[in-house]
């Protein structure tokens, strides 16, 4: 596959910049496999920074569970 762009070039553009270089290629092209999959980055991104706030929420739920689980054990 020969590509004419890189994908730190695509992150630079809109999302209308994006669509509109994307038009000007044939589908399974390099170019446009690489629109594309800029595209579906930047539509998980949202999803990506909800699972990194669970993991966090999680995390802090562990550790406050085993401290009260150690406070609560009669010495």
């Amino acid at each position: 596959m020969v590509m004419t762009t890189t994908s730190q070039e695509l992150k630079l553009k809109t999302d209308e910049e994006l669509a509109e270089w994307m038009a000007g290629w044939k589908e399974h092209t390099g170019n446009y496999i690489l629109a594309e999959i800029e595209f579906k980055r930047r539509l998980n991104k949202n999803n990506e920074v909800r699972g990194w706030i669970a993991i966090i929420l999680s995390v802090i739920a562990i550790v406050t569970s085993v401290i009260a689980l150690i406070n609560h054990i009669p010495a």
